[in-house]
């Protein structure tokens, strides 16, 4: 998930997408210096995390070992002293200062989430020019008008989302016909290593399941006629080995 959105904060930067299309229709080297399209380094940009957990660690930690940005951000549940968590700005603030805002937060805390977030949904001014946001997190967490509006006024720069507040998203959707955004089909999480993980780890939890047995009682193999059991095992084996 941290690789996913590591993606969208360097295809923002780099202007991958737009560059892509002009590309594709011969533009790309008379609109290259285009002022819309600069690029930006990341080199040294400030990253704003809201909810640092497992994967918000990910691509804290990233980020800083590959790219030395100066990464604030925002956990309640987290120590200040953690690492990369500085909780020098409570996210209710109406500030947007960084070059980009990644939002990846734990079920448990969405609706936290969702007020730190949306208090005060992108006001004219609550955020820098320059700003990006990046939601990997939850769909509801952002309010989607307001960023449909906050974009096509320029109040930010730029966004990229792979969750929406309704799902699956179409062309009817007010962000579709905005350019300066990044859409994906909630796809973070789905890499090939993370879905032969999951397979894997049901599989392992079917064998625990079917080898219970009461306590005190020896365990017994499988029976000769019971299939279920003897494929589970052979998956077992299989992910074990």
């Amino acid at each position: 998930m941290s690789e996913h959105a590591l993606t969208m904060l360097l295809a923002l930067a780099r202007h991958v997408v737009p560059h892509d299309r002009m590309t594709r229709a011969g533009r790309g080297w008379q609109d290259r210096l285009r002022a819309d399209t600069a690029i930006v380094d990341v080199e040294g940009q400030t990253l704003g995390i809201v909810g640092l957990g497992e994967i918000g660690g990910e691509m804290a930690r990233k980020c800083l070992a590959a790219f030395n940005m100066r990464v604030v951000a925002y956990d309640p549940y987290v120590d200040a002293g953690d690492g990369a968590a500085h909780r020098r700005h409570p996210a209710t603030e109406p500030r947007c200062g960084p070059r980009a805002v990644r939002l990846r937060l734990d079920p448990r805390r969405a609706q936290t989430a969702r007020r730190a977030a949306c208090s005060a949904p992108l006001p004219s001014r609550a955020c820098a020019p320059h700003a990006c946001l990046i939601n990997t997190a939850r769909g509801k967490i952002v309010q989607q008008a307001a960023l449909a509006e906050a974009l096509a006024k320029r109040r930010i720069r730029a966004a990229a989302l792979d969750v929406f507040e309704d799902e699956p998203v179409g062309p009817g959707n007010p962000l579709a016909a905005l350019d300066n955004i990044i859409l994906s089909p909630h796809v973070g999480g789905l890499s090939e290593s993370f879905l032969k993980g999951g397979a894997l780890s049901a599989a392992r939890h079917i064998l625990e399941a079917l080898r219970w047995h009461p306590p005190g009682e020896p365990r017994q193999p499988p029976r000769r006629g019971d299939r279920a059991m003897q494929r589970a095992a052979r998956v077992g084996m299989m992910s074990e080995g």
